[in-house]
């Protein structure tokens, strides 16, 4: 929350920072007040420059004062009378304010902000927090050059008051019971503090040394004690790198930590209660489901199963599965498997008894087949071992002389495929480059067209902050009038305060917009001198993938004229292999399969004598089923 607060404040600062800066460059903009800079002893001059100099006071209540100082060579002076009292003005000195004269022939030339707008030449400036040498309130200045032409005629001085400072930003921000906002420059000084009486201390800068210490490390949260106490700080540096200022000016929040430690547990104490509640209502409710819904249907089921297991299938389970099924929960669907797996053992038990029936009629014709088959298979095994022993040298010589010119010929046709499928590739990749090379042009051609429309946004943003300014300036001049004008102009000098910070954001918009512009040109001249390389690689890429396709054609021109005669000599030994292996097979086929059902024979009468002997066990087993 600090962290938030802080850099809340921070934003907050900067635009009205801004906001000081622009008022003071508008004063210094002003005819009225170019020209009593041009003619200081001119009384309709400076009766006309006071007037306005006294409403701008009027308008912003919380300057201690608006005066202008005013630039001479060394060795001139100016004597004015001003309400009565005679002045001598040398260079750098007030010769008009707000305050009726009381700071007239202030101020020197040696002053911080008059100096760096004087011979500096600085926009603006923004001084130090000092005390006001009109009532000793702690104040900052921001100065502004008043120029004609090319010449300084002067500056312009708003002074808003730090009580004010401190009431709108740091006062009314507030962190819980002992939290608050402050803040120090970096001469460790207390510029800002709900306690006024700690600003510009220098007892106060001994007290906060130790804090400053860590401040100026770069520490943005950390603990430390002030006046006893152990407090939280985070820190957040007011951003002056964009603004002309002397000091850097750091934002703390400050809160007790037996407050940041009370709250932490306050919190974690509501999350155990809340943990807590939930875990008694889900307890309940699994106990709850466990003993209504699960238990007493489980136990049913249980018992039914046994009673299954024991050879009982009568078991119907009818009403239960009914009723839990209903409910459409796993417990009905277990009764239901249950019930489903009865009904389908008890048919499936009545098939059994029936197939044992049938399984003794069948053995016994088997065992009778069985013998026959014997004898018949042992004259077949007798012819065939004679005809396999002469054909075997055949089927070996002619198996090898095919395998080795199917070999040769897969060999060939394996090179051919592999040849005309990378001179398809090679072909493929040089349409391929030829596309990327145009591609490659087009897209050049978009990234040119982007950096003429980006010259185009860039005099667009351009025109847009001049109107920003030139309307600030209106806005101004508006509020004047407004309040000429009186109760009836009050709403329009609302209106044009506001016009007037719509007027600010549009030329800090307008700036960032430049910036982006800006790098987006970079961007694009980068990506056309890297599409210009690509290019060149691409030409070159199709270069070598010609020269590769070429010779690649040569090569598969050569295999091809090889092909056939492999081929019909390949077509000859293979047909005398084929047919001495299938002989060669065909004998031992045969010999094998005599043997083979000879000896299945032997086994199939031993086999369907076991076959009785387990049909009359299956028998005895199916007859303790309850049906």
């Amino acid at each position: 929350m600090g962290r938030i607060i802080t850099q809340q404040t921070n934003q907050a600062l900067i635009r009205w920072i801004e906001e000081q800066r622009n008022i003071a460059r508008t004063i210094a903009n002003d005819p009225r007040i170019i020209k009593v800079l041009q003619n200081p002893t001119d009384s309709d001059s400076r009766e006309a420059a006071q007037e306005y100099l006294n409403f701008l006071h009027k308008l912003y209540p919380h300057y201690e004062n608006i005066p202008l100082a005013i630039k001479l060579p060394p060795d001139k002076e100016i004597a004015l009378n001003v309400n009565g009292k005679a002045h001598t003005i040398h260079n750098g000195n007030f010769f008009m304010d707000t305050v009726e004269g009381k700071t007239i022939g202030k101020c020197d030339a040696n002053i911080s902000y008059i100096k760096q707008t004087f011979y500096e030449n600085k926009p603006y400036y923004v001084s130090e927090v000092y005390p006001s040498i009109l009532r000793g309130n702690p104040i900052f200045v921001v100065a502004a050059p008043i120029i004609q032409g090319s010449e300084i005629l002067g500056s312009v001085i708003v002074a808003p008051r730090m009580d004010y400072f401190t009431k709108f930003f740091l006062e009314d921000s507030r962190i819980g019971e002992t939290g608050y906002l402050s803040m120090i420059d970096d001469r460790g000084l207390m510029i800002s503090h709900p306690d006024t009486s700690l600003i510009l201390n220098e007892v106060t800068k001994d007290k906060v040394k130790d804090l400053f210490a860590k401040i100026k490390e770069g520490k943005v949260a950390f603990l430390e004690k002030f006046d006893g106490k152990l407090k939280s700080y985070v820190v957040a540096k007011f951003t002056s790198k964009d603004f002309h200022i002397r000091n850097d000016w750091y934002i703390v929040c400050a809160t007790d930590y037996a407050e940041i430690v009370m709250d932490a547990n306050q919190t974690l104490l509501k999350v155990v209660v809340c943990i807590a509640i939930i875990a008694l209502f889900v307890g309940f409710m699994i106990y709850f489901l466990t003993r209504s819904v699960i238990k007493r249907p489980l136990m049913l089921l249980t018992d039914a199963t046994n009673r299954v297991a024991t050879g009982d299938l009568t078991e119907t389970l009818e009403l239960e599965a009914t009723r839990n099924l209903d409910k459409g929960n796993e417990i009905g669907l277990m009764f239901h498997a249950v019930k489903s797996m009865t009904r389908n053992l008890r048919a499936q038990t009545t098939q059994i008894r029936l197939a044992v029936l049938m399984l003794n009629s069948l053995a016994a014709e088997i065992a009778q087949t069985a013998v026959q088959q014997e004898a018949v298979a042992m004259e077949h095994r007798n012819a065939s071992v004679q005809v396999t022993s002469a054909v075997k040298e055949i089927s070996a010589t002619s198996s090898e002389l095919s395998k080795t010119m199917q070999g040769i010929e897969g060999g060939f046709s394996e090179t051919q495929t592999v040849a005309d499928n990378g001179r398809a590739s090679l072909t493929n990749m040089e349409k391929t480059m030829h596309q990327l090379g145009a591609a490659t042009q087009l897209i050049k051609e978009k990234l040119a067209i982007i950096d003429e429309k980006s010259t185009l946004i860039g005099s667009v943003v351009t025109t847009i902050t001049n109107v920003a300014n030139q309307i600030n300036l209106l806005s101004l001049n508006a509020s004047i009038e407004a309040e000429k004008a009186g109760e009836y102009g009050r709403g329009f000098s609302v209106i044009a305060r506001e016009t007037r910070r719509l007027a600010d954001q549009t030329a800090i918009a307008t700036l960032e917009i430049e910036e982006m512009v800006r790098e987006m040109r970079l961007s694009v001249s980068h990506g056309v001198s890297e599409m210009d390389k690509f290019a060149e690689e691409v030409i070159k890429g199709i270069m070598s993938v010609g020269s590769v396709s070429g010779q690649l054609s040569q090569i598969i021109a050569r295999v091809q004229k090889l092909a056939p005669q492999f081929t019909m000599v390949n077509d000859g030994m293979s047909t005398q292999a084929l047919g001495a292996q299938n002989i060669s097979e065909a004998m031992v086929q045969w010999s094998e399969g005599a043997a083979k059902t000879s000896n299945s024979l032997g086994k199939l009468k031993s086999a369907s004598e076991k076959l009785r002997e387990a049909a009359k066990n299956l028998q005895l087993e199916i007859s303790q089923f309850k049906l």
